[in-house]
């Protein structure tokens, strides 16, 4: 309880300074805080036994009302809390600490920058009709994924009418499909 609030007040402090768009889909924020939070408590028991540290694990369940409760996060979650715990522990040999650091490392800089972090100005995010951001600031993105837009092609419609599907844009579409 004591060490909670103050990592909510930075918490707050840091997302009135910096607001993070939809940092709640962000995987590393969960990850860190997991790391973090399992590595404290290792260290406040460390002189615990071995067979009652399993009992830490409850505390993941504070992940639910994060949204960061899901497959295949957990996994990864678990992982973390498992060698944040390690990290804590004298009993556990210095090469077995080192190797599952450097993983956990690997795996929090991988999502680090597998997701674009934009940083949101004052007023609503939107995007236009490509997919890019009108009113946001990306730190990093590194994907080369563009939107996904419908082809530039004129049909033949009702009546041998030619029909362009730049017409359509910005309006509503029913769309059945059928086959014989």
């Amino acid at each position: 309880m004591a060490i909670s609030i103050p990592f909510k007040a930075v918490i707050y402090l840091a997302s009135n300074v910096i607001q993070i768009y939809e940092y709640t889909q962000l995987k590393w924020v969960a990850l860190l805080i997991c790391s973090t939070g399992f590595y404290i408590s290792g260290l406040i028991n460390s002189k615990t036994s071995l067979k009652t540290i399993p009992l830490s694990y409850i505390s993941l369940l504070l992940f639910i009302p994060l949204r960061s409760f899901y497959f295949p996060l957990i996994y990864f979650l678990f992982l973390f809390a498992t060698i944040s715990l390690l990290l804590t522990r004298k009993e556990i040999n210095r090469k077995v600490k080192w190797s599952s650091f450097t993983l956990m490392a690997s795996l929090f800089i991988y999502f680090l920058f597998s997701q674009p972090l934009i940083i949101k100005p004052e007023g609503i995010i939107e995007k236009n009709q490509s997919g890019e951001l009108t009113n946001g600031n990306t730190i990093w993105g590194f994907s080369e994924e563009k939107s996904k837009l419908l082809p530039e092609s004129v049909f033949i419609g009702l009546n041998d009418k030619e029909l362009d599907l730049k017409s359509l844009k910005n309006k509503t579409l029913y769309i059945s499909f059928w086959a014989t």
